[in-house]
């Protein structure tokens, strides 16, 4: 969970689709559902976080939290140009998809678990050929897999 946070407190806007948005919402009320110390830490700053939301079936969201009311390209632009540090963050297959689609990543950190699930929704089919990856290697713990756009800002991953 420590991990988590620290890759969390450098996220300025996070961007998702419906269904993440949905699972995420368990965050906002962790005081009263949650004991552990790196939880309701986690809570805290999750909570903070800007986020947009892009659906077709939702009419309202809660939290600091928006519905999407352009695309993407749009809503990212609108995000990356305000004030402050940190990163816009994308989740879900889907949504990641149309941002690759967009050319909007600089930097992909996908978390890859040590399971077989034979299936999902891919989003990697439009990376570029000079698209890098590093993945460590691990044991039954998610990895973090960083992969540069090749965007000259981003040529050195490490």
């Amino acid at each position: 969970m420590r991990f988590r946070i620290e890759q969390t407190r450098h996220i300025a806007a996070y961007l998702c689709g419906r269904s993440l948005y949905q699972e995420m919402l368990v965050w906002e009320t962790a005081e009263q559902t949650m004991s552990g110390a790196a939880e309701l830490e986690f809570a805290r700053i999750w909570r903070a976080i800007p986020k947009v939301v892009f659906s077709r079936t939702l009419n309202a969201v809660v939290g600091n939290a928006r519905l999407a009311t352009d695309n993407i390209a749009a809503e990212f632009d609108r995000l990356r140009d305000q004030p402050g540090a940190g990163v816009v963050s994308i989740g879900g297959a889907g949504l990641a998809a149309a941002a690759i689609g967009e050319d909007l990543i600089d930097e992909y950190r996908q978390f890859v678990n040590p399971i077989i699930l034979g299936g999902g929704t891919p989003y990697g089919d439009r990376a570029r050929s000079n698209d890098r990856v590093t993945m460590p290697l691990g044991g039954r713990s998610p990895t973090q897999m960083r992969c540069g756009s090749g965007h000259p800002a981003h040529a050195d991953l490490g």
